[in-house]
């Protein structure tokens, strides 16, 4: 498959994201474009999601189902850096910070749909996200209720959603990473060494994007660097399923991908963390995704 980067035109912003946020919050400048400037386009599909019985590090919550895909979408190719989110929001929540080029650390689930709907606005699209009940500041003390949104409308920015993520990071393969098998559940996996930070390489720390080899798709950093939060609720997998969306309510939310600190096993493109919506943490990121319209 051929896949092209999404150049995005920025518009200009005449109010707060989505209604949620007083014009404090979040800086006006069209700096944000830097944040928006690399996606790689991913095609609708069917592919096997979870693990098979006999992977190395399985979990039991990784069972093996069908999903279709039914619409491309477009996902970042690297995850949001410190630059990114500095540039929306004029603070820096990282443990790690002075690196620009490190992908922003900290942040937890109602940042990332704050900053998500913002930079929606910008761009010229409608929010996703109807975020109630919330106070503080993005990057700093900020806090929702709940968070909504119409996935089949939805034509803004967003989170991915678990499946999206997976279907993603797996470019069209099958095994644990998708460079090949894993040989060792720890820190001395070497085929994990050329495309993930992890505790084996990564110096217990974040290590700038796109240093390391991307999937066949484009993707940068899915294995290791930073646990990515995507929309979906944690729950047992329903069985095959178009566009599943998670469990309709819950309180923990999934994180994908592994961190700098992750053992091996924890970063194979199968496996599942989860955390709760507030939690911020020093290995704990996201990217930013998109559904096409045609």
């Amino acid at each position: 498959m051929m896949y092209r980067s999404l150049l995005v035109v920025l518009g200009v912003l005449t109010g707060c994201a989505g209604g949620m946020l007083s014009p404090d919050e979040f800086d006006d400048s069209e700096d944000v474009g830097d944040a928006l400037s690399a996606f790689v386009r991913i095609e609708a599909g069917t592919f096997a999601m979870g693990s098979a019985p006999g992977e190395i590090g399985r979990d039991a919550d990784e069972e093996i189902h069908l999903v279709t895909i039914t619409r491309p979408y477009y996902l970042g190719r690297m995850e949001v850096t410190q630059a990114d989110w500095r540039d929306v929001a004029r603070n820096d929540p990282s443990h790690f910070r002075g690196c620009d080029d490190c992908p922003v650390d900290s942040v937890n689930y109602w940042d990332a749909l704050a900053y998500l709907n913002h930079i929606s606005s910008v761009a010229g699209f409608a929010p996703c996200y109807t975020l109630i009940g919330c106070d503080g500041t993005p990057g700093v003390n900020f806090e929702c209720e709940t968070a909504s949104y119409d996935h089949s409308t939805c034509d803004g920015f967003r989170l991915p959603t678990e499946a999206e993520w997976e279907h993603a990071a797996r470019a069209d393969t099958n095994t644990a990473f998708h460079n090949g098998i894993m040989v060792d559940e720890r820190c001395s996996d070497t085929g994990l060494g050329a495309i993930g930070w992890y505790c084996g390489n990564a110096q217990e720390r974040t290590n700038a994007v796109g240093t390391l080899a991307s999937n066949g798709w484009g993707l940068h950093d899915t294995s290791g660097n930073l646990w990515e939060w995507v929309w979906d609720r944690y729950g047992e997998y329903e069985g095959d399923a178009d566009d599943p969306l998670g469990p309709p309510a819950g309180d923990i939310r999934v994180v994908r991908g592994g961190g700098w600190y992750s053992l091996a096993r924890e970063c194979r493109s199968a496996n599942r963390g989860a955390e709760g919506p507030s939690y911020r943490s020093g290995d704990l990121g996201f990217r930013v995704a998109r559904t096409e319209f045609r």
